[in-house]
């Protein structure tokens, strides 16, 4: 498994990017389209002795023009920020899955140096025992390389242990990964974007300051009046004729 292969599940199944994702649309459902109350339709029927009338209402609230305009630039300015968001978290979830790769790989390779030291004592221990038998000196080296050995082991052991938890790591960001049967390749050489990095962050932090500007501006705006439209109409009879009432209302 190379690390380039390993970023391409990681982009495809990671549940933290498979989140900023859902949160960026939403922000774009939030943004769309123009946000004032419905308007309300009723039905009515006047009674009076013995006969009754039918009639209708229609009424809307409106809020203020500039409080509407106002409010799109607020959701229209948290999309903008919440896409820089996206950019700059999906960069750094996608940094955290190189990192755990790359602490595989390298945990890998030392269980490998490892066996190799290990094999090599072995082969070391069989040959000073062959040449011990008549040698005090040599018979202490061989318990000198035998303790050696006894300490490989104990840290194959470690090392083993280590590359299993390292190994799991990587299902975080790739679920469906069979770690189980996976080996690292050497990765290249990874390269350094901290420029722009850096600038993505000071880019999210300048559209959530405009944000959050535009909000204030919002709320200040409370003060303004809002409008309130109303359309009564009943139906004539032989007792009274048709009537219409409209009414403009105004908050204070």
């Amino acid at each position: 498994l190379t690390l380039e292969a390993f970023l391409e599940a990681a982009k495809r199944e990671s549940p933290d990017l498979a989140l900023e994702k859902a949160n960026l649309e939403a922000a774009s459902a939030r943004a769309s389209g123009i946000r004032i109350s419905p308007p309300m339709v009723g039905l009515m029927q006047m009674k009076e002795n013995s006969t009754s009338r039918n009639g209708y209402e229609i009424s809307q609230e409106l809020p203020f023009p500039t409080k509407i305009a106002q409010d799109k630039k607020v959701r229209d300015l948290e999309f903008e920020t919440q896409k820089e968001n996206n950019k700059y978290q999906s960069a750094l979830i996608l940094n955290e899955a190189r990192n755990a790769y790359l602490a595989f790989w390298s945990t890998y390779e030392k269980l490998q140096i490892i066996k190799d030291k290990h094999h090599w004592l072995k082969h070391h221990v069989s040959l000073t025992r062959s040449a011990t038998r008549s040698d005090s000196l040599a018979q202490v080296h061989l318990l000198e390389v035998e303790s050696d050995s006894d300490l490989i082991e104990n840290e194959i052991l470690s090392t083993e242990a280590e590359l299993s938890e390292k190994r799991n790591s990587l299902k975080i960001y790739a679920p469906s990964l069979d770690v189980e049967s996976i080996l690292p390749k050497e990765p290249a050489l990874p390269t350094l974007e901290i420029e722009k990095s850096s600038r993505s962050l000071v880019i999210l932090k300048e559209k959530e300051v405009a944000s959050l500007e535009a909000q204030e501006s919002l709320k200040k705006q409370s003060y303004i009046p809002d409008l309130f439209l109303r359309l009564r109409s009943f139906e004539g009879n032989e007792m009274a004729s048709a009537n219409q009432e409209i009414m403009v209302r105004i908050t204070l």
